[in-house]
């Protein structure tokens, strides 16, 4: 269940939540598959207006494009969120609820987390004190419901925390918080050089405690020092 990947050149959006006209603006910038190659974050649908256009328009890209151009799945590619969140209703809406289960169908067979060139470690969420190796994470069969605790649900929900060390209580009553020592830990156990992660809201004041995580909710990056890696966008993707 995780995606082994090795690019020279690769964009990864953070959350598109059904803004489709600003997922058009991202690949007018970057450029269109298969000139440019994409890992998406993950979070596709909900919130905005047009969740369908958005997850029809990566899917289709995905099935032209399979070599370079990738989707991961986010914690609202699930029934029990996007049930909740507005993709159910828009489904409804302007369809029939059986469309809505397709999707939901397809949201259990996506990919939680990519590794790309063996160094850079990319999921929505974020870590897990479950996490021990990463054949963990390959061994997670689909298709597959997000669960309410353990390694999946983590990989999708968990966020990082400055004001801790270790592992905290997470404010959305789901996973856990971690603190910039269990990043550290992880990578330099794993020989990896970045945690590059969506899922929250862009915030400068994190960036001197997470030196070697990422964060691209809605493309922003988040915890950046020392790394030489360009932001194109300020509404998109890192590159």
């Amino acid at each position: 269940m995780m995606l082994i990947i090795y690019l020279l050149l690769y964009y990864l959006p953070g959350d598109i939540h059904g803004q489709y006209s600003d997922l058009l603006r991202l690949f007018e910038y970057g450029g269109y598959p298969p000139e440019a190659n994409y890992l998406f974050l993950g979070d596709y649908v909900d919130r905005g207006k047009q969740s369908i256009e958005t997850i029809c328009l990566l899917l289709a890209y995905k099935v032209k494009y399979p070599e370079n151009f990738f989707l991961l799945r986010g914690n609202h590619e699930c029934a029990s969120i996007n049930r909740i969140y507005g993709f159910f209703d828009e489904c409804k809406r302007r369809f029939n609820v059986r469309i809505w289960k397709i999707f939901t169908e397809c949201f259990n067979c996506l990919p939680v987390a990519a590794l790309i060139d063996d160094k850079i470690l990319c999921m929505h969420g974020g870590l897990s004190p479950e996490l021990k190796n990463m054949d963990q994470i390959r061994n997670i069969a689909r298709p597959v419901d997000v669960p309410d605790q353990g390694l999946l649900c983590d990989l999708l929900w968990s966020d990082p925390d400055k004001e801790i060390e270790g592992w905290g209580e997470n404010d959305r009553g789901v996973s856990y918080t971690f603190g910039a020592d269990k990043v550290a830990e992880f990578l330099q156990k794993h020989d990896l050089d970045l945690v590059c992660r969506a899922h929250q809201v862009f915030n400068l004041k994190l960036i001197a405690y997470f030196p070697f995580f990422w964060n691209l909710s809605i493309g922003f990056p988040w915890f950046i020092q020392n790394r030489e890696i360009t932001e194109t966008s300020e509404a998109a993707f890192l590159s």
